[in-house]
């Protein structure tokens, strides 16, 4: 591996590295032109590109899963190391030490809600449908000294947080139009009504909801 020394210490630079090649942004021209000649390094004539190649932005997907269990109160008793250490087993019983390895690559639980067992996971781009395939096969999640049986129910997938936080809210709000009919007297109706009005971005018609979703996959896209 050619290795390019900084001028000021006479030592290896580790700013960036492209093609197995470690460079610095701070070389001579003639050095800058020697490199641009080793197949598949930097472009010699422009300093910044160095930067800007070691500058790639490592690209997630995160996963709106719903944790379903026979007894809600269940619920509580779990938190994200439980929902992890779950995960990171599921992922290792089906795909072995590969999949656990993966799972050291941007693997986390961003957030769970105890109350509705909503949960966002974050993986990697690059093999987040490998490890995807393992979360049918989580039956229970150990946590405080329990198994706690349940399932987990991938209800969306989104390049940021944010498109799975506008997806989360619609569907919120369609479940509580299905619970709209089995209120049992006007004031369990209104409070229900109000409860749709607060979800500001189920409002307006179904252009709406379409331009949304839309701009959703352009952006999950470009993610």
């Amino acid at each position: 591996m050619t290795v390019v020394m900084d001028t000021r210490r006479g030592e290896p630079n580790s700013c960036c590295a492209v093609s197995g090649v470690k460079c610095t942004q701070n070389l001579s021209r003639a050095q800058w032109v020697a490199l641009a000649e080793v197949p598949g390094c930097v472009d010699g004539n422009n300093p910044n590109s160095a930067a800007e190649a070691a500058m790639v932005r490592v690209k997630s997907r995160y996963l709106l899963c719903e944790v379903n269990v026979s007894e809600s109160s269940d619920l509580l008793l779990l938190d994200e190391r439980a929902v992890a250490g779950a995960v990171r087993l599921g992922v290792a019983r089906m795909h072995g030490d590969y999949g656990a390895a993966l799972c050291n690559t941007r693997f986390s639980v961003k957030y769970l809600n105890a109350h509705t067992g909503m949960v966002f996971i974050r993986f990697a781009k690059s093999c987040y449908k490998l490890l995807w395939s393992a979360l049918p096969f989580i039956t229970n999640i150990e946590s405080r000294g329990r198994k706690i049986p349940c399932f987990l129910n991938c209800l969306h997938v989104g390049g940021t947080i944010r498109t799975c936080q506008k997806f989360l809210i619609r569907y919120n709000a369609q479940q509580l139009h299905r619970i709209l009919p089995k209120c049992r007297n006007e004031a369990e109706k209104d409070q229900v009504r109000q409860e749709i009005l607060n979800c500001r971005l189920t409002r307006g018609n179904r252009s709406t909801y379409e331009d949304e979703d839309r701009s959703d996959f352009e952006e999950d896209e470009r993610e």
